[in-house]
């Protein structure tokens, strides 16, 4: 009778145990099956492993029937089909794992899964698990594309864009700046590598160092520089803005900096001072002879008026006496013509 007892309590516990068991299986995010290792005979399957594929219970379990449902490109289907077959043969539990594979449920829809597969060889099992990652896959791709629309951004234009942390050394660079690292130091700079190189000397590595602490402490500023640029062996002028990066606690954690290639307006600039410069001088040229002119001009009409002056006091004839009138009024509207040239010159 004792015995009795014992048994019923040692099937009631193992019962609860199955059910526990069994509880957890169904209830956990991640999608769970047990198959014989010999035969392929399914054990279980739990409720995730079936909503994750995306196919009944009935569809997972032939093993034929599982790729040809869940890879119906013929192409795509070999090809993972052979890998795992050929993983699973080695024995070696370190290549029973495939990630970022596409299935498609049996509505059409594509789906981005995580695989492994754990031997029990001893008992005769393969447990296959299965997480679903078709959001991470999107966010990740989505990461990915968004950073390669900023690199081809930062990276179409000829001003140089970086940032330093803290302690100055490289965060992030486009590749401007990096051409310009790398011709002045020789080496390629990479990313949490220092940005203050020795190459570049003590007296600009002093400078650059107030400015970087300049920022850090949070002020916002546009330097001036002549830098010679040993890329393409040239002298550029360039406007350079720094600014302090600050996350959402308030913390400043590193420096933006941008610098523009302002070598064509300067050059614009200068040529245009130059052109001011030569037209003042050409317009001085010009009222220096227009003076010249008028003055050395009017002292011959002045001598014509005078000779005309006298002549008229003389015993002339009629005719003679017109002709000296004429001559008077030539003169006369030449010498008013002068003095407009005077007046205007010495305005």
């Amino acid at each position: 009778m004792e015995s009795g007892t014992n048994l019923a309590v040692l099937l009631n516990a193992l019962e609860e145990r199955n059910t526990f068991v069994e509880s957890i299986l169904q209830n956990i995010p991640i999608g769970i099956a047990v198959n014989k290792i010999d035969d392929g005979k399914t054990i279980v399957i739990n409720k995730r492993f079936s909503e994750i594929y995306g196919w009944p219970e009935s569809d997972l379990s032939d093993v034929s029937n599982f790729f040809k449902n869940l890879y119906p490109d013929e192409a795509y289907r070999n090809e993972i089909m052979g890998k795992v077959m050929c993983d699973i043969q080695s024995g070696d539990p370190a290549r029973m794992a495939w990630d970022n594979i596409t299935i498609t449920t049996c509505c059409g829809e594509k789906r981005v899964i995580n695989a492994k597969n754990i031997p029990l060889y001893d008992q005769n099992l393969m447990i296959s698990t299965v997480m679903d990652v078709t959001n991470e896959h999107k966010q990740a791709a989505e990461i990915r594309r968004t950073k390669a629309n900023q690199d081809a951004l930062i990276n179409g234009i000829e001003d140089m864009i970086w940032s330093v942390d803290p302690n100055l050394n490289l965060i992030a660079a486009n590749d401007a700046f990096l051409e310009i690292m790398e011709a002045v130091t020789g080496k390629i700079v990479r990313e949490g590598e220092p940005v203050l190189q020795k190459e570049f000397g003590e007296e600009r590595l002093d400078k650059w160092r107030q400015y970087y602490e300049r920022a850090l402490k949070g002020e916002r500023f546009t330097v001036n520089a002549q830098p010679h640029n040993p890329a393409h062996q040239t002298i550029r002028y360039s406007v350079i803005s720094l600014s302090p990066m600050v996350n959402e606690a308030g913390t400043i954690f590193g420096v933006a900096c941008h610098s523009k290639d302002v070598t064509q307006d300067t050059f614009n600039i200068l040529a245009l001072k130059q052109n001011e410069l030569r037209i003042m001088q050409q317009n001085e040229q010009l009222m220096e002879i227009a003076l010249i002119n008028a003055h050395e001009i009017r002292r011959p009409v002045a001598s014509i008026l005078g000779l005309v002056h006298l002549l008229k006091d003389t015993n002339e004839t009629e005719p003679t006496r017109e002709l000296l009138q004429y001559l008077e009024m030539a003169a006369n509207e030449l010498d008013t013509i002068i003095k407009r040239i005077v007046d205007k010159t010495s305005a």
